[in-house]
């Protein structure tokens, strides 16, 4: 029988904790990078879920204007200083500004809606018969 010595064994021992070390620290890694990724995600899901309350608090003002310029005949003239609209939406937590960007020779009209921090636009042209 063949018996091994205090310094073999010790060696054995140093590898083993050594590669327990490194295996540990793979494993760290590669744990980190997951939460890294995780947590990158959830934030632009939360993005994504306040984007389309801003959005369509955009299209309402696109849809608003529309319908005063439409059915009661204004006729309004550019102006990317002072909004031509303003309104809001989900009891005035998403808000609206339109804007009339040009009215020669069809009417181009921008929306900005806002929800939490999010603004989202929505730009139309708008070709108005007999003006």
């Amino acid at each position: 029988m063949k018996r091994y010595s205090n310094e073999t064994t010790k060696e054995k021992g140093a590898v083993y904790i050594l590669l327990t070390v490194l295996i540990l620290s793979a494993i760290l890694a590669i744990s980190i990078v997951i939460t890294n990724i995780t947590l990158y995600e959830i934030r632009m899901s939360e993005s994504v879920r306040r984007s389309i309350p801003a959005y369509f608090a955009g299209e309402s003002g696109i849809e608003e204007a529309l319908y005063y310029i439409r059915i009661q005949g204004l006729r309004p003239s550019p102006s990317l200083d002072v909004p031509f609209l303003t309104g809001s939406i989900l009891g005035g937590e998403a808000t609206y500004e339109v804007y009339i960007v040009d009215t020669d020779p069809e009417l181009i009209m921008k929306s900005i809606g806002e929800y939490s921090d999010v603004r989202r636009a929505v730009e139309i042209t708008f070709k108005a018969v007999g003006w």
